[in-house]
């Protein structure tokens, strides 16, 4: 059997390692490496109710790749808590790339939870550069950093803001930042930082309020309306724009880019939903975020008609 993703796949002689890859960025990530040729591994936590609704349609075994280590993906089980689980993963896999986008990436959460924040969002990046670097392992290692860090420092920021963070959350990624900036100076281990706002794949029907920059001419549009998705094509599109402003909830800021990502139709997480308010109607996919009354984050398929 294969996928999309695979049944053209030629592999370029690298393997990548996603910690994380059942999250939003690691399966799009898992996804975009598939079509550049790379064997994907990923690292999942054994438990109970498996957490993979994103890959699963990339964890198909093709006979015709012999054996399964050969085959251009596939998942095992591993816990950055763990330093043994770590270093057995990379011993068999020997990637040319990590991708270390594994975190307690709940704010909220982390001043329910601090120490198992900072073990898994600090001292799991420890433990996998101090695996590369003992077993003198040639890879380039991604360290998913946060804009949590900076905290209350004023935007607009920059790599050499002053960080403030004000959240055990904040505070681990700060941890995590420095060890993988210590490693790559001390050792030459070939190690970065990636420092990422806020990011969410909303629907091409969802409606936003944006702004022309010659004639300031404000208006509600839906994404597909500034935008429409080739239907055919790959399945990461993206387009650059310089001409928009969208409203951020605060003022107008610069709308720079707009990515789009085909689904299986199937897949019920990318299923829309009409929600009728009294501000207005939206449209949504199911896994979309929103908040209740309380301001607690929900996901759009448990608001119920």
């Amino acid at each position: 059997m294969t996928n999309e993703f695979t049944k053209n796949w030629r592999w370029n002689g690298k393997v990548v390692l996603i910690t994380g890859i059942g999250g939003q960025d690691g399966s799009y990530l898992a996804e975009l490496l598939l079509l550049k040729g790379y064997k994907v591994r990923g690292i999942v936590r054994r438990a109970s109710w498996p957490n993979t609704k994103r890959i699963d349609h990339l964890d198909i075994f093709d006979p015709k790749y012999g054996k399964k280590d050969e085959s251009p993906f596939f998942l095992l089980y591993a816990d950055l808590a763990d330093s043994v689980s770590i270093r057995t993963v990379l011993e068999r896999i020997r990637p040319n790339e990590i991708y270390n986008l594994a975190a307690q990436s709940h704010v909220g959460i982390s001043f329910d939870n601090p120490e198992s924040t900072f073990n898994y969002n600090a001292l799991g990046p420890l433990r996998i550069l101090e695996a590369i670097r003992d077993m003198k392992l040639d890879c380039k290692y991604y360290q998913a950093s946060s804009s949590e860090m900076f905290g209350v420092s004023p935007p607009p920021q920059n790599e050499n803001t002053l960080m403030l963070p004000q959240s055990p959350y904040g505070i681990s990624k700060v941890a995590a930042y420095h060890i993988t900036r210590m490693y790559r100076n001390a050792y030459g281990i070939f190690a970065c930082n990636g420092i990422l706002f806020n990011h969410e794949c909303i629907s091409e029907n969802a409606p936003i309020m944006v702004r022309k920059k010659d004639s300031k001419i404000i208006s509600i549009r839906r994404i597909k309306d500034i935008r429409k998705p080739r239907s055919k094509g790959g399945n990461i599109q993206q387009w650059i724009l310089n001409d928009l402003e969208i409203w951020d909830g605060e003022d107008f800021v610069s709308l720079n880019c707009i990515t789009a990502s085909k689904r299986k139709k199937e897949d019920e997480n990318f299923h829309c939903k009409t929600i009728n308010t009294r501000h207005g109607i939206i449209e949504i996919t199911n896994h979309h975020n929103m908040l209740d009354e309380n301001k607690n984050k929900l996901k759009s398929k448990d608001v119920q008609i």
